[in-house]
């Protein structure tokens, strides 16, 4: 597991611009001082689990979903959207 967590340092500048002024990118407005802070930030990034297990999990899904749709066609049911 990874681990992310600390103080991490953040700084941000404002640029004002007037309310009637429409957006552009680039933005155009008018830098300001930049504000700094710390910020304490807790973030564990755990490993991947095996992928070929992820994808007969995801055929298996779809397999079922495909018999229901199948199911629902046969009985003439309609219904909304899986």
């Amino acid at each position: 597991m990874r681990d992310y967590s600390g103080t991490y340092t953040v700084k941000l500048v404002p640029c004002t611009s007037p309310p009637s002024l429409e957006y552009t990118v680039p933005p155009v407005c008018n830098p300001r001082e930049p504000l700094t802070f710390d910020m304490d930030i807790r973030f564990q990034q755990v490993t991947s689990p095996d992928q070929e297990l992820n994808l007969k999990k995801m055929e298996k899904f779809i397999d079922l979903l495909e018999t229901f749709s199948q199911q629902n066609k046969d009985s003439g049911r309609t219904g909304g959207q899986i």
